[in-house]
């Protein structure tokens, strides 16, 4: 059974750590206003200033838009940003991740973070949760952001209601969260066999790619996402990361990483 109290403990040491790393705090703010206030903002302006006939390959989910305008409208704020803004607690989780465990080899903390009093599988999750936590806050900030710009900008500029909509709802309050949790439990693995943070962020980088794949397959028609399509994709991922964090628990052992510093 986990002791709730020991796990606290870590994730409010491992926060006041994380939140002396500016560069860190800055790198992920940033993305955050670049996806939910750049991007829809910009879309915006190039349409009022340039409208465009061209459609984005959207499919059946979205057959309520007419127009080519409206068309385009619903692809860019319903499907296109809202992927971009999977990469918010994507790139949050990855970035913060892997200071996990590298972090402490380097600064030399590690041995002493071993030596707390808690289980193997307390000192995973707390490790887990301390990253997961702050990048939910992240992505449904920036979500709220988002929909803020889009229903009192987007909406109003073009007479057109697109959110809040069922896939969009899905993607960013399911899909994104289990994902931003399967991508935590890879960079803490990853944190755990790395020597250093070098090591880990350039192995870390790797993660993020099939996401970028698949914004760019739906951008160019290869992958039409339906509502049906993203909970299935959200089921798998949720059964993957059930079998990962079992591996994980197996896999950690605090023996070969006091041996390994």
């Amino acid at each position: 059974m986990m002791r709730k109290h020991i796990i606290k403990a870590i994730i409010w040491k491992e926060w006041r750590e994380l939140f002396r790393n500016k560069i860190i705090i800055f790198t992920v703010l940033l993305i955050s206003v670049i996806f939910s206030v750049v991007l829809p903002l910009v879309f915006g302006i190039v349409l009022t200033l340039e409208p465009s006939h061209e459609e984005l390959p959207i499919g059946g989910e979205l057959s309520g838009y007419v127009t080519a305008l409206e068309k385009l409208l619903a692809g860019i704020y319903i499907i296109l940003l809202p992927l971009l803004l999977i990469l918010v607690p994507v790139i949050a989780s990855n970035t913060l991740a892997v200071y996990s465990f590298a972090g402490e080899k380097e600064k030399k903390t590690l041995e002493s973070l071993l030596l707390i009093p808690a289980s193997d599988f307390e000192l995973l999750i707390a490790k887990i949760l301390s990253v997961y936590i702050p990048t939910l806050a992240i992505g449904f900030a920036s979500n709220l952001i988002y929909f803020v710009i889009v229903k009192l900008h987007i909406e109003a500029t073009y007479g057109v209601f697109l959110l809040p909509h069922p896939l969009y709802l899905v993607t960013v309050f399911l899909l994104a969260p289990v994902l931003a949790f399967l991508v935590i439990e890879i960079s803490v693995f990853i944190s755990i066999i790395a020597d250093n943070i070098r090591k880990a962020e350039n192995l870390s980088g790797t993660v993020v790619l099939p996401i970028i794949l698949m914004i760019i397959g739906t951008l160019s028609g290869m992958i039409i996402l339906t509502l049906r399509e993203v909970l299935i994709i959200t089921i798998i991922l949720i059964i993957v990361s059930i079998s990962l964090i079992k591996l994980l628990e197996n896999e950690f052992n605090r023996e070969k990483l006091i041996i390994s510093i």
